[in-house]
């Protein structure tokens, strides 16, 4: 997630629901890029930090090479 600016917080996250929450509310997709998605699979410790990088599994990016990468 290339666009992060997201300040800290430390509020628990107790559901996949309140997880998607937060990241939404801290990602500001690249310019341009409407009907673009990325889907991506990660996991988490049971304290809830990240297990290795998210790793895109399906990825709809409108534009070049270059936009991709920028939203990827």
């Amino acid at each position: 997630m290339a666009a992060m600016s997201c300040r800290s917080n430390a509020a628990e996250l107790n559901t996949m629901n309140d997880v998607g929450a937060a990241l939404q509310a801290c990602w500001v997709p690249p310019a341009n890029s409407e009907n673009s998605s990325v889907t991506l699979s990660f996991s988490l410790r049971r304290d809830g930090t990240l297990i290795g990088p998210p790793r895109p599994t399906a990825i709809k990016v409108s534009g070049d090479a270059k936009a991709r990468q920028a939203y990827v």
